[in-house]
């Protein structure tokens, strides 16, 4: 971000005349100086937000596992317990208490019954991630804190109305600290089974029952403050939830296999059932005292202000299934499936979906046997339709509004107009043809698969606005296109019994495209984002721009400057249709979060007990909308960035990327409407995920009793990420790629000790 002096001086640039007035505040308060012959402005007061709001973490991980058994039935327990601090400077933080058990026991020859099971305590106390966006846009003129207004504002906490900064101006401190929000979550996870050999190492019956239960207690309590005219919560405000969420699914699976000569058959007919249900119940009370945990109860908040909310869901599905493989001689292979998909977040409930493959060891045929450099060799393909309802169900929208008719010549009546919007869902269904190759040469040091697939999602699922309306729907719209190459290769090479070595990589190349849109439409706007025939999904749409004007010559020159009062400084559109006019017609496609070509590659080696492992990963092709620096829109003294600072034209050809001071101030450049490509950029980056080094002691003790071994290690997560766009972090949450309140990238540096008994 900009310091203060450099902040000023794009100000000054921008319009003196307006901003000297807060300018000479921050000067007169807290220091500085104007030099009237430069027209600069050297500020004393140069607050870091994100200095402030950031501060280094620490994580402590401790774990436990014991197994054992014997032929009759083994066991396994073990628990573990994690704490983290949050990186922002305030109360925030993660603890986790785990505990797993399973075990299997042989019943009879006839009968095998198992549990897995895992229990999980935690509790996170979240960020105001608001003060992410402020932090960037807010200035460093004014100090955290000011002694001078501390018995006016809460805390001591220095306001920006001091300044004459009013709406949209936050002291992000007093956002990240004036906010209490926790979480408490408690979830189990079990899995019973019982599997029958009815005709032993032939027919087989299995049934399996799983359960995911969560229950989360939110709390988010935001107390009384003041801290001037946009920053003011004048009573107090406690939100509570409790939210339960059940999973269960019951498999049952009858297997029968078979070998005769050189052939082998396994067939399996399944019946799968689930249901997913969500309850919610929330209330909202204000005036609730502060102070203690023990106050936050909504009973204890204002009477009159409380508010109730209850919701939940309930999805249920039903599925049959067979799958055939058949073997011949360890080289052909066959293999056909067949599901049957109910789902009741369809209206549409039923799907049909078959597949079926084939593969060709061809090393074990009699020919290609002998050569000795070439270990393994498998050409496979495959073709199958999936049914996909991890989606939400679409239960339309209802709205109601008033509007007044007219009638005669002077009576005027009011009545409610009633709209309703419904969508009727079938199957997303995915059809996919796979071909590829599995590989192992030189002794089977290198081995390697390369696949070629062809994804088409018809029926896809998007969810739309509706017109007029804060709403949206989902509804079938299309069919969305996604074809690829993934080649995966690895070395590892044993020069000795000390020393290994080896390194691998992995390449995904992606072509993505909306393939086509029902009703013959080739856009529809979907969320930030459009979906548009021929184009990536999610694609970001608006105004390419081409140069910035550069002369006062070159505006009086071009009709499109004249028309809308442009200077220097200014950004020039692409007139897409050459009419002179720019307006929603010139509007075009920008990019999309979508990549083309994700990579990763690891190496390393192993040295006796040390060892030695670098894994690294990138991504290229897809583009992020900043809509940090385009939020300038909502305030014409939001601070600058560094970029924009030390790339703005100011005078003939100092830039033909980045517009003036003044031009960052005006709708023309950075309106909503007009969604400029200058707000869109580069994704692509290169990381080095993680580097790990260890050492491990074998047979370690005295006397009779030795440990199996001891590992110590050191380990650098995301320790390097390059890339070029102005963001905290390439990877974006948001699906559409906006990148707003986006939580910093973080580096994660370990020491573990691991023991064995």
């Amino acid at each position: 971000m900009t310091s203060s002096s450099q902040y000023a001086t794009m100000l000054m640039e921008a319009d003196p005349t307006t901003y000297m007035d807060m300018l000479n505040n921050s000067m007169n308060s807290y220091g500085g100086s104007y030099d009237a012959a430069t027209g600069r402005y050297h500020l004393a007061q140069n607050t870091d937000w994100y200095k402030e709001l950031l501060r280094p973490a620490l994580i402590t991980n401790h774990s436990i596992n014991i197994n054992g058994g014997n032929d009759k039935a083994t066991y396994g327990v073990g628990g573990s317990y994690l704490y983290q601090n949050g990186i922002m400077n305030t109360d925030n933080g993660y603890n986790r208490l785990n505990f797993r058990s399973n075990v299997e026991y042989k019943a009879f020859k006839w009968l095998t019954v198992g549990f897995n099971g895992i229990f999980v305590q935690s509790e996170q106390q979240l960020t105001n991630n608001a003060a992410w966006q402020q932090a960037y846009n807010m200035p460093g003129i004014f100090p955290v804190y000011d002694p001078a207004t501390a018995d006016k504002y809460t805390d001591g906490y220095a306001s920006p109305n001091t300044l004459g900064l009013t709406n949209n101006f936050y002291n992000p401190v007093a956002t990240a600290k004036l906010y209490d929000s926790r979480n408490k979550n408690n979830q189990v996870m079990a899995n019973v089974y019982a599997q029958f050999n009815i005709l032993p190492e032939k027919l087989s019956l299995r049934t399996s029952y799983n359960y995911d239960y969560t229950g989360m207690r939110a709390t988010v309590y935001i107390p009384e403050y003041n801290i001037g005219t946009a920053q003011i919560n004048p009573t107090s405000n406690l939100t509570k939830s409790t939210t339960s969420y059940n999973n269960w699914i019951w498999d049952n699976t009858l297997t029968y296999s078979d070998t005769w000569g050189k052939s082998s058959l396994k067939v399996m007919l399944g019946l799968s059932t689930r249901e997913e249900s969500n309850y919610y119940l929330g209330g909202v009370a204000q005036e609730v005292p502060d102070g203690k945990d023990s106050y936050q109860y909504i009973s204890l908040g204002n009477s009159q202000g409380r508010t109730v909310g209850d919701d939940g869901f309930r999805y249920r599905a039903l599925s049959y299934f067979g799958r055939l493989n058949y073997s011949f001689d360890d080289r052909y292979t066959l293999m056909l499936t067949l599901r049957r998909d109910g789902s009741s977040k369809y209206n549409d409930k039923w799907g049909t979906f078959p597949s079926v493959g084939a593969a060709w060891t061809l090393t074990n045929e009699s020919w290609l046997k002998g050569l000795e450099n070439l270990n393994y060799l498998k050409l496979r393909a495959s073709w199958g339709m999936l049914g996909n309802d991890k989606i939400g169900a679409s239960y339309g929208t209802t709205s109601s509004s008033i509007a007044t008719a007219v009638f005669g010549t002077n009576t005027a009546l009011s009545g409610f107009i009633n709209s309703s919007n419904f969508s009727w869902l079938s199957w997303e269904k995915v059809n996919e043809t796979n071909v590829g190759v599995n590989f192992a040469l030189l002794k089977s040091r290198l081995t390697g698969d390369i696949d070629w697939y062809y994804r088409l999602t018809q029926n896809a699922v998007i969810s739309v606005p509706i017109p007029m309306q804060n709403e949206t729907v989902a509804g079938n719209w299309g069919e969305i296109l996604n074809t690829g190459v993934d080649v995966n290769l690895n070395w590892e090479h044993k020069i000795n019994k000390d020393w290994t070595y080896f390194v691998g990589g992995n390449l995904s190349w992606l072509h993505n495209e909306v393939k086509s849109l029902r009703d013959n439409l080739q856009m529809i706007k979907s969320g930030k984002t459009v979906q548009r025939v021929g184009e990536k999904m999610n694609s970001y749409y608006g105004l390419k721009v081409i140069g910035i004007y550069q002369t006062d010559e070159e505006c009086a020159s071009d009709p499109i400057a004249v028309a809308n009062n442009l200077v220097p400084g200014d950004f020039k559109y692409e007139d897409v249709n050459g009419d002179k006019v720019i307006d929603e017609a010139d509007k075009q496609i920008l990019g999309s979060y979508v990549p083309d070509l994700t990579y990763g590659a690891n190496l390393g080696f192993r040295w006796r007990g040390m060892d030695l492992t670098v894994v690294l990963t990138g991504s290229v092709g897809g583009e992020i909308w900043n809509r940090k620096r385009a939020l300038r829109y909502a305030s014409q003294t939001y601070n600058f960035d560094l970029d924009q600072y030390e790339k703005r034209w100011h005078g003939a050809g100092t830039s033909n990327t980045d517009p003036s001071a003044a031009g960052l101030m005006k709708s023309w450049n950075i309106g909503d409407s007009k969604n400029a490509s200058y707000f869109v950029e580069s994704a692509n980056y290169f990381r080095i995920q993680n580097i790990t080094l260890g050492y491990t002691f074998t047979n370690v003790g005295a006397g009779e009793y030795k440990m199996p071994s001891i590992r110590l290690s050191l380990s650098a997560e995301k320790p390097f990420t390059a890339f070029k766009a102005h963001s905290m972090t390439p990877e974006i949450s948001d699906v559409e790629g906006w990148d707003t309140e986006v939580y910093p990238l973080t580096s994660t540096w370990s020491f573990a000790v691991q023991l064995k008994f």
